[in-house]
């Protein structure tokens, strides 16, 4: 696999320049030093004025998202919301890394050195919430509705932690499927509509004798990886949880799910190194034309469609839904998504510039922007032309199918114990041990349920 190993090697260059901008919820992504370098720069010149000499400075932290365009966008909102104010005399903008993230956020918990407003994961906001350190934003939220129009609901109940609401949702990020027409075409297989599809258009992949994988997935540490194992264990019909909050993985259908993915792997239908792969391991094996088949949000297709690669690999890559299975699969969205801690010095004023945000002609021209990658939580953006296109449309339902950490159980300490057992891999981590270390799908499933309850234990 010579040839393979070499344009693998040529995508990671890309890649290091992407791997901020197109890994999921970047929540395990490195950044891009030039990009982080050169924001950092001009992070202390946002919104100071010479004549300004009195006023609150607010210290703002955003993330590094899937569009320089777009990270200038927020960064000149916080400018101007810094000129319209005559009590706010700058607002410091810090650019972090999702890598820098949680260290960045805890040692500001721990110090009480806290900026006014940060982005968050959707994991960390599930943790910091029930740690209590996050603020109320119910009121803020009901505002930003009066004005802007109401949340999809589903996204909604998402956040509704213990009754009440401690963030505010920027956009979703939708998982869907970045496939190689080309590749399809070559060994005569239709897009794969399930799971089992899935399984024969890879292996029929296999069998023309193409040079690539049928089903790049991640099983490291690579929360584009997770997310799609989740799925595929919900599409089997396993759940880790049930509505009273109990651990209910042992199950034959968890059984099932992990025996299809050791056969996917063990058939030669994915790479080897997916077992490895962190991050960005999924864009770099596309890139490469290693896989024809990659799970992630529509970052990556954005990137195949930019002036650099539309002409060719843009070509050739489509998107569209995730496979199905015979239940149904709801997945844990990631949002960009932003929340004050309630020890900021300036929370009202925090408030203020999160709600200018969804000033309407402002937040539609940013939507607007990222799409397909800022995915609606607005019903009104439901109604926008792009999100009505045939693009929008297929991986729109995804979506829909949004649902909380520890769902379908209400209990805060499940949805906490949810998002840290998804923060530490645990479904890759069973199939690393069907994988590497031989064991049975009825041990490692089994051996998943003690991990769980040990989660579980641990927030009650």
């Amino acid at each position: 696999m010579m040839r393979r190993r070499g344009r693998i090697a040529a995508a990671l260059l890309l890649t290091t320049v992407m791997v901020g901008s197109v890994a999921g919820c970047g929540s395990k992504t490195e950044e891009n030093p030039s990009s982080e370098e050169s924001k950092s720069q001009k992070k202390d010149e946002v919104g100071s004025t010479d004549e300004k000499q009195e006023g609150a400075v607010l210290k703002v932290w955003l993330p590094n998202t899937f569009s320089e365009d777009a990270d200038k966008l927020i960064e000149e909102r916080c400018r101007e919301f810094a000129e319209s104010r005559d009590d706010v005399k700058e607002v410091k903008v810090e650019f972090i890394s999702g890598t820098d993230g949680y260290a960045k956020w805890n040692a500001a918990i721990e110090s009480g050195d806290v900026p006014d407003l940060t982005f968050l994961h959707i994991t960390a906001y599930n943790n910091y919430a029930g740690m209590g350190v996050l603020e109320d934003l119910s009121d803020t939220l009901a505002d930003v509705e009066s004005t802007y129009g109401a949340l999809i609901e589903n996204h909604k109940e998402n956040f509704t932690f213990d009754g009440k609401i401690y963030t505010l949702p920027l956009y979703a990020q939708i998982n869907s499927m970045t496939y190689r027409t080309d590749f399809l075409e070559q060994a005569g297989a239709d897009v794969p509509e399930t799971w089992e599809d899935l399984r024969e258009v890879s292996k029929k992949i296999k069998d023309a004798g193409l040079d690539c994988y049928g089903f790049g997935n991640g099983m490291g540490s690579a929360d584009d990886g997770e997310d799609i194992l989740r799925c595929i264990f919900r599409s089997f019909g396993a759940r880790s949880w049930d509505e009273d909050g109990n651990v209910v993985i042992n199950s034959k259908e968890a059984v099932d799910a992990v025996n299809y993915l050791a056969d996917m792997y063990r058939s030669g239908y994915m790479p080897p190194s997916v077992l490895e792969w962190d991050a960005s391991g999924n864009n770099t094996s596309y890139l490469a034309g290693e896989s024809a088949i990659v799970f992630n949000p529509p970052t990556l297709y954005n990137v195949t469609q930019n002036d650099e690669n539309k002409d060719t690999l843009g070509k050739v890559t489509s998107i569209t839904a995730l496979p199905k299975g015979d239940h149904e699969s709801w997945s844990n969205i990631n949002y960009i998504m932003f929340s004050i801690f309630n020890k900021a010095e300036q929370k009202d004023l925090a408030k203020d510039l999160l709600k200018s945000f969804f000033d309407q002609e402002w937040y539609d021209a940013y939507i607007e922007s990222g799409f397909p990658v800022a995915g609606p939580v607005f019903e009104k953006t439901l109604e926008t032309e792009k999100w009505k296109s045939d693009i929008g449309q297929q991986i729109l339902p995804q979506s829909y199918l949004g649902r909380r950490y520890g769902y379908p159980s209400e209990d805060p300490s499940v949805a906490v114990a949810d998002a840290k057992a998804y923060n530490d891999f645990v479904l890759s981590k069973t199939m690393q041990k069907v994988l590497l270390d031989n064991m049975s799908a009825e041990d490692a499933v089994s051996e998943l349920e003690q991990e769980l309850q040990v989660y579980l234990d641990a927030e009650k």
